[in-house]
């Protein structure tokens, strides 16, 4: 059986599947439904380098970057094209801790042919660099280190635990040697007990809805779990009537000064991340983490970055996008009023994304073709050029227009987006080859689909589009072959129905 004592959240099983999804690459972004497009946008990429071009003309000299947890890579590919077009002289490091990620980025030119730029496999929690760097690059990557989940209240902290266990009812179904096996509690136990071979990696996705989970909070001292005395020393600075929720990580303060070691003299951390500005943001213990599938991420409070500064001489500047649950934050060794004043000037804007997810949701909400088409038009008129190239504000138009039958125009717009993403766009590719198939072009549908295959061979809905392909071209040897391989991979909502075709090939 699984240990369901109650733990903080970062030891506890809930912080191990979400890490362990991790294994399965870029295919996790869309098997586990995660938002990434307001990330690794132009709009983002653009802010960035601007921030870039404000350091590098205090140093005036060429700059070493490093982008640590580049996930898809696509970031690094904007923002390299957008350095490269600027008067910034640079050499740009693009770093993951998983092997698979770090292989993908070979598919990217910008990155494989770039003398100026490199990739290599990195751990945060433990870096290694062959030349001190100017400039790092952290988005979403600090809310996923291991955290307390702790709550201020009338001055005293108390931290949430969190205690699961698998549900008495639970049922979990997977494909094993062409078998469709069932398991129960006991056997998930015992699975979940041991360590998790790779084969097992889909059903992750499954998981958390066997698991019953349960939290209780406790009394705990600043000084017990920060040694450091930065969390005691903010808290003593808080009055006895403020009070919220919010995450607490020793982990960060290892991180940065084991960066620190590596850093040039002068230097910039960006970081980019769910965050919060004061106590009070969060209302709640379940408000100061967020869930996508099997994957966690934990709220960073910046409240707690300034006092590490302030601790260690360093200068903090951070955004204060209203109303969001995400923040740029800058940690630097420029104590320059100038460099500040211009980097506050950047960031007292809307965040990066929130202009085209306005429009984005009126598209997705649109029930006429007329109102669809009305308000892309109205979007193109108001959005950059920038923010009209963002993921899924062209999705979303796409997915709208294949509702409505516009089949030629889901390939237009879908072709955006594998212009920008190439194989990455995992689910533009599903579409537009269900657009292909729409209008006659079974073959070249069944051609994007190897090429997404190529990029992400464990991801079971190009498997399953490619069944439906191979039937329409009636070649049932590779429709018995892809209703295989789906099965072997399947993650989210497994269509067990299509078990009486396989069988019957």
């Amino acid at each position: 059986m699984i240990d369901s004592s109650f733990k903080s959240l970062g030891s506890s099983f809930l912080h191990d599947l979400s890490m362990k999804s991790w294994q399965r690459g870029i295919v996790n972004f869309f098997s586990e439904s995660i938002p990434f497009s307001f990330s690794s946008g132009n709009e983002y990429a653009d802010l960035v380098v601007k921030m870039i071009q404000l350091f590098s003309d205090h140093l005036n000299q060429s700059i070493n970057i490093v982008e640590f947890g580049s996930g898809n890579g696509v970031f690094a590919k904007k923002c390299i094209q957008k350095l490269n077009d600027s008067s910034v002289s640079f050499h740009y490091l693009v770093t993951e801790n998983i092997p698979s990620l770090v292989a993908d980025f070979d598919s990217i030119p910008i990155i494989s042919h770039s003398n100026h730029v490199e990739s290599k496999l990195v751990d945060i929690h433990n870096v290694q660099l062959d030349q001190p760097f100017h400039v790092g690059i952290l988005t979403y990557l600090l809310d996923t280190f291991p955290v307390k989940t702790l709550e201020l209240r009338e001055g005293q902290l108390f931290e949430w635990m969190v205690s699961v266990s698998v549900k008495d009812d639970a049922i979990l179904q997977f494909m094993c040697d062409g078998d469709l096996v069932t398991w129960k509690k006991a056997d998930i136990d015992v699975f979940l007990s041991n360590p998790i071979d790779d084969n097992m990696l889909p059903v992750l996705s499954r998981i958390h809805d066997c698991l019953d989970i349960v939290w209780e909070s406790q009394p705990c001292s600043a000084l017990v779990l920060d040694s450091t005395g930065i969390l005691d020393a903010w808290l003593q600075k808080q009055s006895k009537t403020d009070q919220g929720f919010f995450n607490f990580s020793s982990a960060w303060w290892e991180m940065l000064d084991s960066l620190q070691t590596q850093m040039a003299d002068n230097f910039m951390l960006l970081c980019y991340d769910f965050s919060s500005i004061n106590v009070s943001q969060s209302k709640d213990y379940l408000d100061s983490f967020g869930r996508f599938g099997i994957c966690y991420f934990y709220s960073i409070p910046f409240f707690l970055l300034q006092e590490y500064c302030d601790r260690h001489n360093l200068q903090f500047i951070s955004s204060q996008f209203p109303d969001s649950e995400n923040q740029i934050g800058v940690i630097t060794y420029l104590k320059s009023m100038t460099f500040k004043r211009d980097v506050t000037a950047l960031l007292d804007t809307t965040e990066p994304g929130q202009d085209v997810y306005g429009y984005t949701l009126k598209i997705q909400e649109a029930n006429s073709l007329d109102l669809c088409l009305e308000f892309v038009r109205e979007a193109k008129q108001s959005l950059t050029l920038d923010q009209q190239s963002d993921y899924v504000f062209l999705f979303s138009i796409a997915s709208k227009l294949y509702e409505f039958g516009c089949y030629d125009q889901v390939i237009h717009y879908t072709d955006f987006i594998l212009f920008d993403y190439g194989g990455f766009s995992l689910n533009a590719i599903l579409l537009k080859s269900k657009a292909l198939r729409k209008t006659g072009f079974i073959k070249d549908a069944l051609s994007l689909v190897d090429m997404g295959l190529k990029h992400a061979s464990s991801y079971d809905l190009l498997y399953l589009e490619k069944a439906f392909i191979a039937q329409e071209l009636n070649q049932m040897d590779v429709v018995k072959e892809s209703l295989t391989l789906y099965f072997d991979t399947v993650m989210v909502n497994p269509q067990w129905q299509l078990l009486d075709l396989l069988k019957s090939l």
